[in-house]
């Protein structure tokens, strides 16, 4: 039990309001490696999911980190991981799918997540697959909308629109 609550302390850093240098730092490696892969994609369109920590979903880990670091819940934000990683990357036409808040909502009503384990149970997971295939379903959708129709071939080489 002590052990997993330093595991989730050790993510405060990343949601306080007030970033250090090193954290912004992180955030900044970490979007430039996610330009990186839509770099590599490039012409593919490439949607990104935002994960969230145990964290930032689950209200009672959160209140006993906060207690063991003298810190309030006022002195984090939550958002902030998929708001920087929304904000950069929708600038470039990616699609962002946020988890938190699907996650969070569920979490109310039971875990999300397993015991002292920073993975999805089965609830969170099927959860999470909701989220990303209504999202993804979607964002195929506007691609395919704004998208000029291009002409595909058939297995023995004939063309088709």
């Amino acid at each position: 039990e002590a052990a997993y609550l330093d595991i989730a302390m050790s993510y405060v850093p990343v949601l306080r309001r007030e970033r250090s240098d090193s954290v912004q730092r992180g955030y900044d490696d970490t979007l430039a490696v996610l330009d990186e892969i839509v770099a590599r994609a490039a012409p593919t369109p490439v949607a990104i999911a935002v994960l969230p920590t145990e964290l930032q979903v689950n209200s009672q880990l959160r209140a006993s980190a906060l207690s063991q670091l003298q810190l309030r819940e006022q002195d984090l934000d939550l958002d902030a991981p998929a708001r920087a990683t929304r904000a950069h990357l929708e600038a470039r036409g990616v699609a962002v799918i946020d988890l938190l808040p699907a996650l969070a909502a569920a979490e109310r009503d039971g875990n999300t997540y397993a015991p002292r384990d920073s993975h999805w149970n089965e609830r969170g997971n099927e959860v999470a697959a909701e989220v990303l295939a209504e999202s993804l379903e979607a964002t195929v959708r506007r691609i395919a909308e704004t998208r000029p129709s291009q002409p595909r071939v058939d297995a023995q080489g004939n063309g088709r629109y």
